[in-house]
């Protein structure tokens, strides 16, 4: 068996595969473009929701502090 044909290289370009690495390289382009502005799109709603639960804590505890002072009159007239 003659294994020196196995590792043939030719200097000619099959047009078959030339075609299929240009579509898979637009493929990876248009997916890495939309990876992109997904990740960019999920980072925003990730800042949004950190402001807004933010907020929403600054409230509570203006609450909670409210509470407390409430219980301290209450506790001073007993």
């Amino acid at each position: 068996m003659d294994t020196t044909d196995s590792w043939l290289f030719r200097k000619e370009i099959n047009a078959g595969h030339l075609l299929t690495t240009v579509a898979l390289t637009f493929g990876l382009i248009s997916w890495a473009s939309t990876m992109d502005s997904r990740v960019t799109r999920l980072e925003t709603q990730q800042e949004a929701t950190s402001i807004a639960l933010t907020r929403a804590i600054d409230v509570i505890d203006a609450r909670l502090n409210r509470i407390e002072d409430k219980l301290d009159r209450v506790i001073r007239h007993e």
